[in-house]
């Protein structure tokens, strides 16, 4: 086979990753990017990422300075209000009508308007009707009498 054939397929390809997620306990996590990804497996279903670098943490073995994902599969039923839920948490006081698909968007896109933003999260297991463990997560302001990072964060990224 031609070497330059054979390498053409890594230049087309995604560059995986392996994620540490986030487990039980309480987070204090600063955003370093959100974007929406393509499953590589099936090219249909998309997840959106949060990628975070752990300020603190309740767990032993999550050392401020690591990296942790939250994703959240689109596919699932669920998903709206996960992805509403820890935009809300971004920009605490504003409404949820803050919260509109061009804001999201802008939240994914290569201007990455939540990077820097840190937030508390408070992780815990539940068993799905399934019967699968699964880990939810509740994301919160640090200090919602505070302003975050970006005052205005989904005003400023669709205007007035």
């Amino acid at each position: 086979m031609d070497p330059l054939n054979m390498f053409q397929k890594v230049v087309d390809a995604t560059a995986s990753s392996a994620s540490q997620y986030i487990d039980p306990g309480t987070w204090r996590l600063r955003v370093k990017q959100v974007i929406l990804r393509q499953s590589q497996r099936d090219g249909v279903t998309h997840f959106f990422v949060v990628e975070f670098t752990v300020v603190s943490s309740s767990r032993e073995d999550a050392t401020a300075g690591t990296t942790r994902t939250y994703i959240v599969n689109m596919s699932r039923e669920s998903a709206p209000s996960n992805v509403k839920g820890f935009a809300m948490a971004l920009a605490p006081g504003l409404p949820e009508s803050s919260i509109t698909k061009e804001s999201l968007v802008a939240l994914v896109g290569p201007d990455q308007p939540a990077k820097g933003v840190v937030m508390d999260a408070e992780a815990w297991e539940i068993t799905t009707r399934a019967g699968n463990p699964f880990t939810k997560i509740r994301f919160s302001a640090v200090d919602a009498s505070q302003p975050p990072k970006t005052p205005d964060l989904f005003e400023d990224i669709v205007g007035p």
